[in-house]
């Protein structure tokens, strides 16, 4: 928080070239018309950027302006104004930040000449004390704001001027002294009342007064908040009852999020069952269907490798090579193994010929006699070769 440590005063007025060091909470007292109120209006209108009105508490007759305070006007007969030439004003408050611990000056600097209006600036220095001697020319003279400037920059120090309009430059010292366009609002309609010199003699104007903000009442905007309220309750009454005619519907709704939800979950689940289970018979027919598929290539070369060694027998025994082939048990029972095709398919590729019998035929069955199995024989014979398997033909 910055808090007002010093102020400096040329030309206002009685002080000529003043300095008064300020210490918290500080104490003004003097005789009327010694330069009380003259001190605080010169606060007054530095910090409200030269919009304030002048306080009359000392004397109500007086009507003070800001020529009456830079000219020094006495109002006696003989002497009207204290000075009567041009004149350069300085009113420089100090401000110390506790927090950041540095100093910053605030102030304005009014030129009047005669015939002309005043020229009012206002200005900030920041990480700056007010020193005495950049105010005053070597002459002892007050300085325009041009040579403060400059005085300041010799010693390292920056001073802007607030420019634009009367409110920006009002809020702009306001906002360097850390208060927003809010606070600002409120501090400026609380300063002249904090700042009067009128004796506080009734609680209820001090509470009004200090305490609480200046508002108009109006008994008709009072009546159509009423009724706006009025109105409102009677919105708010039937909203709740379409509120709680719509609840159902709103239960309604989330138990049917609810069960879609749980559809939804037992639908991927299902399907991703299904497909895990399809794939899982797929995998076990593709492993039975290899495992298969090695069985029958096991029997084509057994098939193969026997017929081999039968063929080299038969050669041994009689000398002969026959390349006839009977399929062991009947081609019927190569062909529950899969194999009677592949096996004939190789047969012939070696220039085999192969035969096969027909149970149909009986020569499988019982045979009692050799008149049977002749006609049996005869019956058969339709193909230029012909090749009789006798079994148990000892028994004939």
């Amino acid at each position: 928080m910055k808090k007002l440590v010093k102020i400096k005063l040329i030309n206002w007025h009685l002080y000529n070239d003043t300095e008064i060091d300020v210490n918290n909470n500080t104490c003004i007292c003097g005789e009327n018309g010694s330069g009380k109120s003259t001190l605080i209006d010169a606060l007054h209108f530095v910090l409200s950027g030269g919009t304030c009105k002048f306080n009359t508490a000392a004397n109500e007759r007086n009507d003070r302006n800001v020529e009456s305070y830079v000219r020094g006007k006495l109002g006696y007969e003989n002497k009207e104004y204290l000075r009567n030439d041009d004149v350069i004003t300085h009113v420089a408050l100090e401000f110390f930040d506790d927090e950041s611990n540095t100093y910053s000056v605030v102030g304005t600097v009014i030129y009047y000449s005669r015939g002309s209006k005043l020229e009012k600036h206002f200005y900030a220095i920041d990480n700056a004390t007010i020193v005495s001697s950049c105010y005053v020319s070597k002459s002892s003279s007050p300085v325009l704001i041009s040579e403060l400037e400059s005085n300041y920059k010799s010693l390292n120090k920056e001073l802007s001027e607030f420019k634009g309009t009367v409110e920006q430059v009002k809020y702009s010292i306001l906002s360097f002294l850390g208060l927003d366009k809010k606070d600002a609002e409120k501090y400026l309609d609380l300063l002249p009342k904090a700042l009067a010199f009128k004796p506080i003699a009734n609680i209820n104007n001090f509470v009004f007064d200090y305490l609480l903000p200046e508002r108009s009442l109006s008994l008709d905007n009072m009546k159509e908040n009423v009724r706006n309220y009025s109105n409102l309750e009677n919105l708010i009454e039937r909203e709740n009852l379409r509120l709680s005619s719509l609840t159902p519907l709103v239960d309604l709704a989330n138990s049917f999020t609810i069960d879609n939800n749980k559809k939804t979950i037992l639908t991927n689940l299902l399907n991703e069952f299904s497909l895990d289970t399809y794939l899982k018979r797929r995998d076990a027919l593709e492993k039975d269907n290899s495992s298969l598929d090695l069985n029958i290539k096991e029997l084509e070369n057994t098939f193969n490798s026997l017929n081999e060694k039968k063929e080299e027998l038969i050669k041994e025994r009689t000398g002969i090579i026959t390349n006839i082939v009977r399929f062991p048990g009947g081609s019927g029972t190569a062909k529950h193994y899969g194999i009677k095709d592949s096996a004939i398919n190789k047969l012939r590729e070696n220039n085999y010929g192969w035969v096969d019998w027909s149970a149909t035929d009986g020569d499988g069955g019982y045979i009692a006699n050799a008149t049977l199995a002749w006609n049996n024989l005869k019956n058969t014979i339709n193909e230029d070769i012909e090749v009789i398997l006798f079994h148990d033909y000892n028994n004939i």
